[in-house]
């Protein structure tokens, strides 16, 4: 897996080891020690892939907007298709190639495309992106069983109601991550580390097909709190610079300052 924040992060991490220790390679450094992994990109000779960048998106959307609840103690995350598959959304997991300068240039697609790397039209050079979406209804219960307790809403991610079996609301989490395609290559060859079967060596020929992200919260909670009440549930407030839609010189974000700095994650 490639991982992103915590950088103690390892096999044997609990929600103490999270919390407390490790830097974070997360704009909000120690205020977001939270742990984010993905399955390794590899190109056609085997050789792993280091992204260009992570962007991590904590939002509201829809029906959900104004009742997000902030991440309680030791929730664990995993998206995969057998806890989204009550979405009618069919990109919750997906690839396309992307202008650097923020658009697609194909539709998502759920396996990985053949990406032409150089620059578009208008000058942008071409990345690869990977793009997961995370359950985002809770049931209440144990926060790091995510098999039972998490689902997405119904119909749509973006925009449908929880369930009454998961009513509580959490952030819509999304991965969105990016990779330089050189001039002259493409992505044809390319394949994630969980498209080999371990046992035997065989790369499942759909690549990308086992596509899937984990998420181990760590957020500060003073912090944590301060981005729901802030951003997820305040009406017309944009929080992309990761200043919880307030001032950096505000008393409240002031002895935080670290992260008033530009910021997804």
């Amino acid at each position: 897996h490639m991982y992103f924040g915590n950088t103690h992060t390892n096999a044997y991490s609990d929600y103490n080891s999270i919390i407390n220790t490790g830097g974070s390679t997360c704009n909000g450094h120690e205020l977001n020690r939270t742990a984010y992994w993905a399955p390794a990109v590899f190109d056609g000779q085997g050789n792993v892939l280091t992204p260009r960048r992570a962007l991590i998106y904590y939002k509201s959307f829809g029906k959900q907007a104004g009742t997000t609840i902030p991440y309680p103690d030791n929730m664990q995350i995993v998206a995969q298709s057998t806890i989204n598959t009550s979405s009618n959304d069919p990109n919750v997991a997906s690839f396309q190639c992307e202008n650097h300068y923020g658009g697609g240039d194909n539709q998502k697609q759920d396996t990985m495309p053949n990406c032409i790397g150089g620059t578009s039209s208008d000058g942008g050079q071409m990345l690869f992106e990977m793009n997961i979406k995370f359950p985002q209804c809770y049931s209440g219960k144990d926060p790091a069983n995510y098999l039972q307790n998490f689902t997405v809403p119904m119909n749509h991610w973006w925009s449908g109601n929880c369930p009454a079996s998961h009513p509580y609301a959490l952030p819509n989490l999304e991965f969105r991550i990016f990779y330089d395609i050189k001039p002259g290559e493409n992505t044809a060859d390319w394949f994630l580390s969980s498209d080999v079967d371990r046992a035997t060596g065989v790369k499942n020929p759909n690549r990308g097909a086992s596509i899937h992200a984990d998420w181990f919260g760590g957020w500060n909670k003073e912090i944590n709190a301060m981005w729901v009440a802030n951003c997820n549930n305040k009406p017309n407030t944009d929080c992309q610079d990761g200043l919880l839609g307030g001032n950096a010189t505000d008393p409240a974000l002031k002895k935080h300052a670290d992260y008033a700095t530009p910021a997804p994650i």
